[in-house]
């Protein structure tokens, strides 16, 4: 058997915040200043509109710099997985990377993911469960966090706990087989 654990956010990239839109031109006085009242403006949402789905792991409040250590955090674990001779200290970069991650976005429910891949990577399982509880916390209705519970499960030799995590996952919608 072999076990795949899922580091996320591998697709995602950096973006720099863009600045805000000009705002419109002033309206003359005899025409409607907005859009009829219980209206939104095209592609603005109302304010009093709650999202249809759950919050993504990295809400749009993650500050660039968090970006930026998760992304170089994958870039230690690409690394590691690509020289294994150097995996011990390229995971070690790694776990910095996401640890300054969450120093400076407290919330980032991928970074502690992903640090707690790279515990199960070095057999450090009570810190990687320690992390992926935090991320559940955070964001319960994550795919990839379960997935990850499934890993740690099964390094563990908890198929039960496994299997339930598993049947989680794909009911959240996982797929990346």
């Amino acid at each position: 058997l072999i076990l795949m654990m899922a580091f996320v956010g591998c697709e995602n990239k950096v973006e720099l915040p863009q600045p805000p839109p000009p705002p419109p031109p002033a309206a003359p006085a005899a025409q409607p200043a907005g859009p009829p009242a219980g209206e939104a403006p095209k592609g603005v949402p109302e304010k009093s509109q709650a999202p249809a789905a759950p919050a993504p792991a990295a809400p749009a409040g993650v500050p660039v710099e968090a970006k930026q250590n998760l992304q170089q955090g994958l870039s230690y674990v690409s690394i590691a997985r690509q020289n294994p001779g150097a995996a011990k200290e390229n995971f070690e970069n790694a776990l910095q990377e996401f640890s300054r991650a969450v120093e400076k976005y407290p919330t980032y429910t991928e970074a502690y993911v992903n640090r707690a891949v790279v515990y199960m990577q070095q057999r450090k399982f009570n810190k990687a469960m320690d992390d992926l509880k935090k991320a559940e916390s955070i964001n319960p209705n994550d795919k990839n966090l379960h997935y990850n519970f499934v890993a740690w499960y099964s390094l563990q030799n908890q198929i039960d706990r496994a299997l339930d995590s598993l049947d989680k996952t794909l009911s959240l919608g996982f797929n990346d087989y």
